[in-house]
């Protein structure tokens, strides 16, 4: 049993992952979190604080989800502001619309692709992650 596709899903899942520009953001989205991590582990280093591990790690994935969140919150406007904009700037709007899809199914597609784009990124960024683990994990 196959499951049935959007064929703008499938579309822009091919066209997003063929150009270079998706893996350039995923390089940028996973080297700020390193840096900023491999800062924090630099200041940790240099204020020799008596704070064990175990809170270290506490603080590193409150730190690492936050962060995450903050640039998950400011990619995904980005990439959903052109939606539709795109497809009307390439002038493929009126032959996407003739194939007979519904407009919603369109649009479902496109969200969905987004969707998944950024589940991507946030499946980039889990050997950054990975660190709060060494430095103690989470407790709760």
């Amino acid at each position: 049993m196959t499951i049935p596709m959007n064929p703008m899903l499938e579309k822009e899942i091919r066209t997003r992952l063929r150009g270079a520009r998706a893996f350039q953001l995923l390089f940028a989205y996973v080297l700020i979190q390193v840096l900023i991590v491999a800062g924090m582990m630099l200041m940790r280093g240099l204020t020799s604080s008596d704070m064990p591990l175990g809170q270290v790690g506490q603080l590193f994935w409150a730190i690492t989800f936050w962060m995450q969140l903050g640039l998950v919150t400011l990619i995904t406007p980005g990439l959903t502001s052109g939606l539709l904009a795109v497809e009307r700037e390439q002038q493929t709007l009126d032959t996407i619309l003739l194939t007979g899809m519904k407009p919603v199914d369109i649009v479902v597609g496109k969200l969905t692709s987004i969707a998944m784009f950024i589940v991507w990124l946030l499946a980039g960024s889990l050997p950054v992650t990975a660190i709060v683990f060494l430095t103690g994990g989470r407790s709760e």
